[in-house]
């Protein structure tokens, strides 16, 4: 069994899971198989806990906990920018054919949909966001 992360906060439905490299997500209470001692098990396997019906992200970034890699990542035009390589803490790595990498921040998201994420500009403009590098961290 591998762990998630620390439960760091409960309410009245849910609870925040802290995550050290990954997003931080919300969990339903639905989610929980067993609890013991110091122990929350839920009812996916590590791996595929962000898929559980109803985990979100905390801090209301859209559908954030839903994106996996892999998924098709479009401006707001609709035409595709590239696909998730790789999830951060406060970025996506996005790769694109025949173009470099980018980090995608997650406020740049519009929306998360089943065939893929959206982001706030357009196609044509995304080079000149500044997202070559990652996001510096504010701690």
């Amino acid at each position: 069994m591998r762990p998630v992360g620390r439960v760091q906060a409960v309410r009245d439905r849910d609870f925040v899971i802290d995550r050290p490299v990954v997003p931080d997500i919300v969990v339903s209470f639905d989610a929980v198989r067993d609890v013991a001692d110091d122990l929350v098990v839920l009812s996916a396997a590590a791996s595929d806990v962000d898929y559980l019906p109803g985990v979100t992200a905390p801090g209301g970034n859209p559908g954030q906990a839903e994106i996996r890699n892999g998924m098709e990542v479009d401006g707001s035009d609709r035409e595709q920018i590239g696909w998730v390589k790789a999830r951060y803490p406060d970025a996506l790595l996005v790769a694109r054919r025949l173009e470099r990498d980018i980090y995608v921040p997650y406020d740049a998201i519009q929306s998360v949909t089943s065939n893929g994420v959206v982001l706030t500009v357009p196609a044509a403009e995304v080079d000149y966001q500044g997202w070559a590098y990652p996001p510096l961290s504010e701690s």
